[in-house]
């Protein structure tokens, strides 16, 4: 029997520049407990899989390492690694994260004992940009982003619960693993609606991790056509999962939406409001833009002005200018 309690479980897609971050968080963690880290890179074509070799030589009683022999995208991945797993729970951590709480794991494990219906435990977070540079301290904690603590609530709202802060009991991720679509367009999104149907999450108001947001990635694409595809796929999963957990109250969902469409519409016309405000003022700066070009176009034309311009130049052109005829 394995006496390793926690597997920390990273997946690596061309994370060259941040890969080096995360696995240094997952060494530095002070735990009680047998811990290890497996990670596995998705046919990289940077130079992260380096990285990654170089780790798992320095630490083999700690890090397993393993390789896809072809790109199978973060779902089957996923899916793929979690089998893996000796831990009886499972740290989730993206590669382009890290961890900023050494006794993270630690933490997390004791909460979970304590909380005998709960099987998934999750933590506040921050923001960095690619660069490093944080940009947001404690973002549930501080409103800048809604947590989700209910299916209903994810369902309807579609936000999250920082999937590089997840501890959850590995049988039940392996379980939720399985009937998971492995075409899915957010594996996060899926497993937070299954974990949600099947334990309580308990969540820890403490910043355990940072959240790298860079533009244009799979969760924050910026082309139109590319953000619209995403939330069609999204839509898709929702109806799914409608049908797939029928038994669900559904009356709390609908207040759900209902206070939704209510803030989405408030949200719109507050933006037509602005719009037009700043129309107006448009408007107002063109006016005055006119009116002044046409003072400067009276002046240069002007006798004043043509001879204050011909006081620096030759006689004749100031002869030319106070000829009868000339205004």
């Amino acid at each position: 029997m394995s006496k390793v309690l926690v597997s920390i479980v990273c997946t690596n897609y061309n994370k060259g520049d941040w890969i080096t971050d995360a696995i240094e968080s997952f060494l530095r963690q002070k735990v009680d407990f047998t811990y290890e880290i497996i990670i596995i890179d998705d046919k990289s074509t940077d130079h992260s899989p380096d990285i990654i070799r170089e780790y798992a030589k320095k630490y083999p009683e700690k890090i397993r390492a393993f390789y896809n022999t072809k790109n199978l995208g973060i779902t089957q991945t996923w899916i793929k690694v979690c089998k893996e797993a000796q831990g009886k729970y499972i740290a989730r951590c993206d590669g382009d994260d890290y961890w900023i709480d050494d006794s993270k794991l630690q933490k997390q494990v004791e909460l979970l004992k304590k909380n005998k219906d709960s099987l998934w435990c999750s933590t506040d977070y921050d923001t960095i940009t690619p660069e490093g540079r944080v940009t947001h301290r404690s973002a549930f904690e501080t409103g800048l982003v809604d947590k989700s603590m209910s299916y209903a609530e994810m369902l309807v709202s579609k936000l999250l619960t920082m999937s590089s802060t997840w501890l959850v009991d590995t049988h039940l991720m392996r379980e939720v693993n399985v009937g998971m679509d492995k075409t899915a367009v957010d594996d996060t999104f899926n497993i937070q609606l299954d974990l949600f149907n099947k334990t309580k999450l308990t969540y820890l108001p403490e910043a355990t991790a940072v959240y790298r947001l860079s533009d244009d990635s799979d969760s924050r694409p910026v082309d139109i056509e590319v953000i619209r595809s995403r939330n069609e796929r999204l839509l898709k999963t929702q109806l799914e999962y409608v049908e797939k957990y029928k038994d669900t109250d559904y009356a709390e969902i609908i207040k759900l939406l209902l206070h939704r469409n209510m803030q989405n519409e408030m949200w719109a016309t507050e933006r037509m409001q602005i719009i037009k405000q700043q129309k107006y003022y448009i408007g107002q700066l063109e006016e005055m833009v006119k009116a002044r070009d046409k003072q400067i176009i009276d002046i240069v034309n002007s006798k004043k002005y043509k001879v204050g311009q011909a006081i620096a130049s030759p006689v004749s052109t100031v002869k030319s200018i106070l000829k009868p005829g000339s205004k």
